[in-house]
């Protein structure tokens, strides 16, 4: 949509918000509205207003509404929990999914191209049809080393890791096995980090703080109840182990 967005300056990623969406008239799936935007920092109180609907061809798989502040003359997505900017599919599993085995909750997700690579399965290349591909794969398996720290800079790569709620030894045995050439052992660096995430409390908050730390993703709200918004990285907070 043409002017929906204000010019990204190069390299910064676009903040976005997170909003359940539930089914509206018709069926129709709509978003609880925020009451105002994350850029009411100068004081000035927002108004949001709905600016229009955006169809993915990817991703959660129905349009997603789009808010516009008339006041700051800046607009955002919604997004439902799970899915982020430019994401082909889920960052993480969602919460219907608890209980269910560690491999089925986190193959719908950005990491599905490296568990199949860990447990060994044949690159996409070399399956039947060729589809989607290895340069596909590769693509997923790089996006989910950069979303976890693994090819970081030192500093940003602990930064990472505490985000993540990973011990920094662990975390740097990871990077290093990422570093090394090969497919799987890079898909099994991956792994290792996910098996232990997900055994902790909150790990797709967790993932959406260590991705804007790692510069994979921008900062995200999300759209609680009676439309007030909740940083997802507040300033001097931290997820506890």
């Amino acid at each position: 949509m043409r002017g929906a967005y204000p010019e990204k300056q190069p390299g910064s990623k676009r903040d976005f918000l997170i909003a359940p969406y539930v089914r509206g008239k018709g069926g129709v799936l709509v978003p609880e509205l925020p009451r105002r935007g994350p850029c009411g920092g100068d004081g000035r109180c927002c108004r949001i207003r709905r600016h229009g609907w955006r169809r993915r061809s990817t991703g959660p798989g129905f349009p997603l509404l789009i808010v516009r502040c008339r006041v700051h003359s800046r607009s955002f997505t919604l997004y439902p929990p799970g899915h982020v900017p430019y994401g082909r599919g889920r960052l993480g599993p969602s919460s219907a999914e608890v209980g269910k085995p560690f491999e089925q909750r986190w193959l719908g997700t950005l990491f599905a191209a490296s568990l199949m690579a860990a447990a060994g399965q044949p690159a996409w290349s070399r399956v039947a049809g060729g589809e989607p591909g290895w340069c596909t794969q590769r693509r997923q398996i790089q996006r989910a080393g950069e979303w976890l720290g693994l090819a970081a800079p030192q500093r940003q790569a602990e930064q990472v890791a505490l985000e993540l709620g990973e011990e920094l030894a662990a975390h740097r045995r990871a990077c290093q096995e990422y570093a090394q050439p090969g497919f799987r052992r890079r898909s099994r660096a991956v792994e290792s980090l996910l098996k232990r995430l997900d055994s902790r409390s909150n790990p797709l908050r967790r993932l959406l703080r260590a991705g804007k730390v790692a510069g994979a993703c921008g900062s995200a709200w999300h759209c609680g109840e009676e439309g007030q918004l909740v940083p997802v990285f507040p300033a001097l907070e931290r997820v506890g182990p």
